[in-house]
């Protein structure tokens, strides 16, 4: 087992209030009791410091206490389970184990296009907010003015990116029909149990988290959304203060799932993993035609994606092929016992199908791009 971390040792967590993955990665900072300073990077300090570190301007970035540069939300929690495994985040039993890496994929990957629309599609009631926290957050010392037109134009461009998340005119009801009932499922489930899996937060909490509140939450549009579930909104603000109640690792005993979340799991793979098999067979064929690169495009073209029965198409995000693959790892790593254990619990959803999807080859993450493994 890894040593625990010096919490005298100071990290650096870079990432702005209105960016999900950052509320993900500072929601487990301040879980794991960990030190560090949260820094709001202005657009010079992306550009300059962070990109070159990492490969490009995105959010979160993580500098560790030896100087390491961490970048994707996922790597970074990877990191700190490593570094201070008093306070977990991921169970070890199969089925619990399995559940976090389920629904990480599902609010990583599918749960941006709830996020957009509420963002983008409501106007009105948002751009102002928007444009100012991003134009504040990029230019904190210049004049209001700068700031604005700053913030318009990276508010446009995240507009352009709603059609690639398979939002459009068409779709706009199913996406709203899609986030109500992940919003009622989870009120439901949180009116019994405080965290997904019970007295203390995983990975999975903190995936649902970061959309949930940086977007939904925080934005004026869907705030009242949000505000109509109280245990959600209970459940927002414990994982917003490090969940310091939280007794670490009680999960349920017995590696139980509750079935409160049973609905979430029909969605998951009655909805995300028809895409995902469309994706999968992308890659294959885009690593067959070029047998000698290195680095994937991060789109091959667009997918079909299936919301509350309406048939939209998406971009095919190669990146999405390396969270499933860690979902995949984990199912086919697992013994002959633990996998009848999971095959039992997900036999009522139908779903077994889905865990036998094989991978043509295992692709890394480095620098943004995905790559071949070494």
């Amino acid at each position: 087992m890894p040593k625990s971390k010096d919490a005298s040792l100071q990290y650096r967590h870079y990432g702005w209030q209105v960016s999900p993955y950052t509320a993900k990665t500072r929601a487990g900072l301040r879980f794991k009791r960990a030190s560090f300073e949260d820094i709001a990077p202005d657009y010079r300090t992306m550009k300059k410091r962070l990109a070159p570190k990492v490969g490009r301007i995105i959010m979160p970035v993580m500098e560790t206490p030896e100087g390491e540069y961490l970048q994707d939300s996922t790597v970074i929690l990877d990191h700190l389970e490593q570094q201070f495994p008093e306070r977990p985040l991921l169970p070890v039993t199969p089925r619990q184990r399995l559940l976090c890496r389920l629904i990480e994929l599902y609010a990583d990957e599918w749960l941006p296009s709830i996020a957009l629309h509420y963002r983008w599609y409501y106007k009105e009631q948002n751009y102002a907010f928007i444009t100012r926290e991003f134009g504040a957050s990029a230019l904190p010392n210049w004049p209001g003015f700068v700031q604005r037109f700053l913030g318009r134009k990276l508010a446009d461009r995240m507009q352009s990116y709603l059609p690639l998340c398979g939002v459009t005119e068409r779709s706009v009801p199913a996406v709203e029909r899609w986030c109500e009932r992940l919003l009622s499922i989870l009120e439901d489930h949180l009116q019994q149990h405080r965290y997904l899996l019970g007295a203390s937060p995983c990975v999975a909490d903190l995936a649902l988290y970061g959309p949930i509140y940086a977007h939904l939450y925080r934005d004026p549009y869907s705030s009242a959304l949000v505000k109509q579930h109280p245990a959600l909104v209970d459940w927002i603000h414990r994982l917003g203060e490090g969940a310091p109640e939280a007794k670490a690792g009680q999960w349920l005993e017995k590696d139980a799932v509750p079935s409160t979340l049973d609905p979430l799991l029909q969605m998951i793979f009655g909805e995300m993993f028809p895409s995902l098999n469309q994706l999968v067979e992308r890659v294959s064929v885009w690593l067959e035609e070029h047998p000698d690169a290195d680095t994937l495009p991060r789109a091959l073209g667009k997918i079909d994606m299936h919301i509350q029965g309406v048939t939209e198409t998406r971009a095919c995000i190669t990146y999405t092929y390396w969270m499933l693959q860690r979902v995949l790892d984990d199912y086919q790593s697992l013994s002959c016992a633990e996998q009848q254990s999971v095959d039992q619990w997900l036999e009522p959803c139908g779903v077994l199908d889905a865990l036998q999807l094989r991978l043509p080859e295992p692709l890394r993450l480095e620098r943004c791009r995905l790559r071949r493994s070494l």
